[in-house]
């Protein structure tokens, strides 16, 4: 198991995270109230977009984004922010 952060020592980041998390949802609240997103479960999303990102960031650390015959070029453009 990989610990380079002490996360539960940190207030700081706890605090952080509670907030970051709490953003995710109210964005997620306004979407689904102007009718953007379907009704679902509000609470696992933020969860589960933060495992997308953590997945590919491992993916991208780890040189497997060229795999499946990507190009790297691709995988970096489609990172960028729109």
């Amino acid at each position: 198991m990989r610990r380079a952060i002490d996360f539960d020592a940190s207030e700081r980041l706890v605090e952080l995270n509670e907030e970051i998390r709490g953003m995710m949802v109210r964005i997620l609240e306004d979407a689904r109230a102007a009718r953007q997103l379907r009704t679902m479960d509000m609470e696992g999303i933020p969860l589960q977009a933060r495992a997308l990102v953590y997945g590919l960031a491992r993916m991208w650390i780890d040189g497997q984004c060229a795999m499946g015959r990507r190009r790297e070029g691709r995988v970096a453009d489609a990172a960028k922010p729109r």
